[in-house]
């Protein structure tokens, strides 16, 4: 398994849980390059918190649902990857 890091403007969105205007986005793929699309999570550079795309790539808060399933994804993916690496 390959680990892809990849960068890329996005619209401008505000973070549903700071306010800050974000129009960039890095992501974390296991097995393709990533670019941001509907459903997706991230995280907000200024606060660290969490949120999914829409439709149009804006911002919103996460479902219950989303938010376990995003932390259950961070943590398989630092699990898998991170062995004998300091993460």
């Amino acid at each position: 398994m390959t680990i892809h890091i990849g960068s890329g403007r996005m619209p401008e969105s505000k973070c549903p849980s700071c306010g800050e205007t974000l129009s960039a986005a890095t992501g974390i793929a296991k097995d393709e390059i990533p670019v941001p699309e509907p459903g997706n999570f991230t995280f907000c550079a200024y606060c660290g918190g969490l949120a999914v795309f829409t439709e149009g790539l804006e911002l919103r808060f996460p479902t219950q649902q989303e938010r376990e399933a995003a932390f259950r994804t961070v943590k398989e993916l630092f699990e898998t990857e991170g062995k004998g690496h300091n993460v």
